[in-house]
């Protein structure tokens, strides 16, 4: 995708979605590109509000999460998604983050790779650069992520189920 000026996504042989390759990682319009073009975390939740600059999604066991998104209606039911990159942890609950608990770190290079497990048990990917003299989360410790509005991409709620949308067959 660097040397490309635009880029075709297809599934099963059909165009999935078009578009310039930061665009297609950034904003894709589609769940299934979400998943295609890197890497991404998806939670599904319901449309509790929505306001003027944007969503509020209830995600279930106490957590919610705003959105810029404001093309869906109060009572949908959705499927987020986020860039584990655009996320971070934090140590105290704040606007816009998720409680839970790291229960793999992965290290590579200047990278660090956790896994989070929510309440409930879904799993989030965090990926956090390495920086000289700071303190490394633990396995074990309970965190709090931190996910931008506007990084918290909206979807409609697949008919065939998640898992099914974001499968490659």
């Amino acid at each position: 995708m660097s040397i490309s000026d635009r880029v075709v996504v297809m599934r099963k042989g059909r165009i999935v979605e078009a578009g310039r390759p930061l665009e297609l990682y950034i904003r894709p319009k589609r769940l299934f590109t979400a998943n295609f073009v890197g890497e991404a975390n998806f939670l599904a939740g319901e449309i509790s509000r929505v306001a003027e600059n944007g969503s509020i999604i209830d995600l279930g066991n106490n957590m919610k999460l705003a959105s810029t998104d404001k093309s869906r209606r109060a009572g949908e039911r959705v499927v987020i998604a986020f860039r584990p990159e655009f996320a971070a942890i934090r140590k105290e609950k704040g606007r816009n983050t998720l409680p839970g608990k790291i229960i793999n770190t992965i290290y590579s290079g200047n990278l660090l790779r956790l896994t989070i497990e929510l309440p409930g048990g879904d799993e989030i990917t965090v990926k956090k650069t390495i920086r000289t003299g700071e303190a490394f989360p633990r396995l074990g410790e309970r965190v709090m992520v931190n996910i931008p509005p506007e990084s918290v991409l909206v979807y409609p709620y697949p008919e065939g189920g998640l898992h099914r949308e974001l499968s490659l067959d």
